[in-house]
C-alpha cells in the first residue's frame, strides 16, 4: 500500500460526511484504543500521540507513523499525557469539521476507545481501568 493511499485520522475526522455510518467511527475508536493499549502493554508511551500520526489505509486499518516520539516507560504521568494529547487532538479535528455537531466525540466513543485499550493490557494497571468507567476524566 502506497503512502498516498492513506489518510491521517485527523484529516479523516475533519472530512467525515455528516451522514456517515456511525459504525465507521466506532471502528476507528476501537482501533485507536487497541493501538494505544498495545503501546502501554509493551511498556511504551508516545510523546506525540495524536490523530495526525495515525493513518488509515483504504481498507480502514489504522497504523501508527512517526514513531520517533515513542519511549519506553511505565510512568503514569507520561501515559496520561499521551492519552490527553490524543483526546485533545481528536476534539480539535472534530471542531474543524464543516458541521462540528455531526462528528462530535461522544461518551460512547470514548468508552469504546478505553475498553479496547484496556483489552490489550494484560498486566493490571488499576488507575488505567478506572478510566474506562469515567471516560470523561481524560
Amino acid at each position: 500500500m502506497c503512502i498516498r493511499d492513506r489518510v491521517s485520522v485527523y484529516n479523516w475526522l475533519k472530512r467525515l460526511p455528516p451522514d456517515a455510518c456511525p459504525a465507521k467511527r466506532h471502528a476507528v475508536a476501537r482501533q485507536l484504543g487497541q493501538i494505544t493499549g498495545q503501546l502501554i502493554e509493551h511498556g511504551f508511551a508516545h510523546d506525540d500521540h495524536k490523530a495526525s500520526n495515525i493513518v488509515m489505509d483504504s481498507d480502514g486499518v489504522l497504523r501508527l507513523i512517526d514513531v520517533g516520539g515513542v519511549r519506553r516507560t511505565r510512568s503514569r504521568r507520561r501515559i496520561r499525557r499521551m492519552l490527553e494529547s490524543l483526546g485533545k487532538n481528536l476534539s480539535t479535528a472534530a471542531t474543524r469539521h464543516a458541521d462540528p455537531a455531526s462528528v462530535r466525540l461522544t461518551r460512547a466513543d470514548r468508552l469504546r476507545f478505553y475498553r479496547a485499550m484496556i483489552s490489550q493490557v494484560s498486566t493490571p494497571i488499576p488507575w488505567l481501568k478506572s478510566l474506562a468507567s469515567h471516560p470523561d476524566g481524560v
